[in-house]
């Protein structure tokens, strides 16, 4: 019997699968702002994650189902029958990239994953927005500088380019 792993690495990868769960959490990263509670809407949104991975589970094993009489899950798998296979053939546990794979798509498991990699998204989106902003700002006053030969463009003090950073914590 093969590895169950192997197929679902490469159509995961084949299927650009760990970009598209990335995104869902980036769409929705701005709703868990750092706090000690999280409403009912953000459960639905981390349902709504783990329907995703479900989907995604199914549409591989759909995919598969004429070669499933060669692996362990059989015709009428099921995405948890899928991960139970796989836990037992220890693929979770491999180094390779296959097992990195597996490891990318089950790296959110619960809410207070998904919390946290929405936390991770924002602050890098945060941080990214800030650096966005501050080069427009020095781009801005180089031009004002050079369109008006009198204008005398001061040196940025650093406080200055932290003005347009992500609030401080």
């Amino acid at each position: 019997m093969s590895s169950l792993l192997d197929p679902l690495a490469q159509w995961l990868e084949a299927n650009a699968i760990q970009g598209e769960l990335e995104a869902y959490v980036r769409k929705h990263a701005a709703a868990f702002a750092e706090r000690d509670e999280y409403d009912h809407a953000c459960f639905d949104i981390y349902r709504g994650y783990d329907a995703l991975v479900r989907r995604i589970l199914t549409e591989f094993l759909e995919e598969i189902r004429s070669d499933a009489h060669l692996c362990a899950v059989g015709s009428q798998a099921t995405p948890e029958r899928l991960l139970s296979e796989l836990r037992q053939e220890g693929a979770a546990l491999r180094r390779d990239a296959a097992g990195k794979r597996l490891q990318e798509l089950l790296e959110i498991t619960s809410f207070e994953e998904f919390a946290a990699a929405a936390g991770r998204l924002r602050r890098q989106a945060e941080t990214e927005a800030a650096c966005l902003l501050a080069g427009m700002a020095v781009r801005v006053a180089g031009g004002a500088s050079r369109a008006s030969p009198d204008a005398r463009l001061e040196a940025l003090e650093p406080d200055a380019l932290r003005a347009f950073g992500p609030p401080r914590r």
